[in-house]
């Protein structure tokens, strides 16, 4: 008889603890707004030259073939970004985000509203994601009051490169390895005043007051405070010093020397063309494709490994803050499938999809750390020459934090610097116009 009551008692307790596990998984269900049963299927907008994206598909549908996503390709780029961000703050949108970062208005204004998951409640949950897997400064640009709004995939920097013999040639000194803005003006300085020199240039078109501004090593803006530091006395030296250098009809369209007759894409990138210029920044491949490490291996090689690569120049030579201008991923706060939205995000992060030729540079530690490794141009050694690739990770890790700026806020700097380039305004006036401008901005 005991025998039999035990059997009975067990029994029960059996049927009391699945019943409590299924009413906890079908609350959890109900949290989510489905029922178990039901089916995945989530909602991506692309567009048509998107290849990350349109790899990354096709591998989450191999590796889950029991959901669905739902993909929304657009040929022009202005309908893919007008349509999203149209359609998220309406309440609507894809259920997963990728984009630029500059496709928002306001990022930040984007990510108060409500319209985008915090992905920390989805990583507390996910022991097989862990944060420190990837380059977690250039991740926490995507955290805001606490909550982490997006994750980057992607990012780009703006360098300065030089060749040492041509250093040498035009008797130019670089203490270090960074630059100060000021000891840069003042090669350019001497370089305008006495006409020394073999270059006709000191830098390639692509330098622009606006870049040296959002790279001068401080954080200029504080999102969360509503504060910013353009009225300093480091900014308005910085202008004036800028000032005293190049007169305002040489700085047309914000940019330092029109160089136009010098071409500096990669495609036409070789000696010939470095022997032209001190210093340069940013060539046209790294801004339009392609990964950092192949292309300025490439640059590398045309100079038998004798390139360099500087951050831009800042105040002091501190790098405390990087503007960086990246590429996205976030989930809609009205998404149903949030797990399973998560895993698309995942991949994106993958070894896999992170090698890819589209992601210019990693935050997927190891995925990096791949690319140094591979083989480059038609050789089986790993790096030929490893020095400027040892300069770029140094770029990177003295960097101490990453912000991403919303395209109002550029439009805005580029406008008032423009308007000082041009003789419109004093420096005191454009600092003390950015940081009033500015700040009711992020008030509003």
């Amino acid at each position: 008889m005991l025998i039999r009551k035990a059997a009975a008692i067990l029994l029960m307790c059996t049927v009391l603890a699945g019943s409590s596990a299924a009413c906890s998984k079908e609350k959890d269900n109900k949290d989510k707004g489905y029922q178990a049963s039901e089916k995945a299927v989530l909602t991506l907008y692309k567009t048509d030259s998107d290849m990350v994206n349109t790899v990354a598909v096709k591998k989450y549908k191999e590796k889950y073939p029991d959901r669905t996503i739902n993909v929304t390709s657009f040929s022009i780029d202005n309908e893919f970004s007008d349509r999203l961000i149209s359609e998220l703050f309406s309440g609507k949108g894809p259920d997963i985000i990728v984009s630029s970062a500059e496709n928002f208005p306001s990022i930040h204004k984007a990510m108060e509203s409500g319209i985008l998951m915090d992905l920390n409640e989805l990583i507390s949950k996910d022991e097989s994601f862990k944060l420190s897997d990837y380059n977690e400064k250039v991740m926490d640009s995507g955290v805001y009051k606490g909550k982490r709004y997006f994750i980057p995939i992607s990012y780009s920097l703006d360098i300065i490169g030089a060749v040492d013999y041509m250093l040498d040639k035009n008797n130019v000194k670089i203490e270090g390895d960074s630059l100060t803005w000021y000891s840069v003006l003042e090669i350019i300085r001497k370089r305008n005043m006495n006409k020394q020199g073999k270059a006709n240039y000191i830098f390639n078109d692509r330098v622009t007051l606006n870049q040296l501004v959002k790279n001068c090593g401080e954080s200029l803006i504080d999102f969360e405070e509503k504060k910013t530091r353009f009225n300093s006395p480091e900014f308005i030296q910085m202008l004036n010093t800028y000032k005293s250098v190049f007169k305002p009809e040489t700085v047309t369209g914000d940019v330092i020397n029109k160089n136009q007759d010098v071409s500096f894409s990669y495609t036409t990138f070789g000696k010939a063309t470095l022997e032209n210029l001190v210093l340069f920044a940013d060539p046209y491949e790294m801004q339009q494709s392609g990964r950092y490490v192949e292309c300025l291996e490439s640059i590398n090689n045309f100079v038998e490994g004798r390139a360099k690569v500087y951050p831009y120049p800042t105040y002091n030579s501190k790098r405390e803050s990087y503007v960086i201008q990246p590429i996205i991923v976030a989930v809609n706060s009205k998404c149903k499938f949030t797990k399973e939205a998560f895993d698309y995000i995942k991949l994106l992060l993958s070894d896999e999809i992170q090698n890819y030729s589209g992601i210019r540079i990693q935050v997927n530690k190891q995925a990096y750390k791949n690319i140094k490794e591979k083989p480059r141009f038609g050789g089986s050694t790993k790096i030929k020459y490893s020095n400027i690739i040892n300069q770029l990770d140094k770029i990177i890790e003295d960097t101490e934090k990453y912000e991403v700026w919303d395209r109002e806020i550029h439009k805005i700097v580029d406008e008032k610097l423009d308007e000082f380039s041009r003789g419109g305004k004093s420096a005191e006036q454009t600092a003390k116009e950015l940081d009033e401008i500015i700040v009711q901005y992020l008030k509003d």
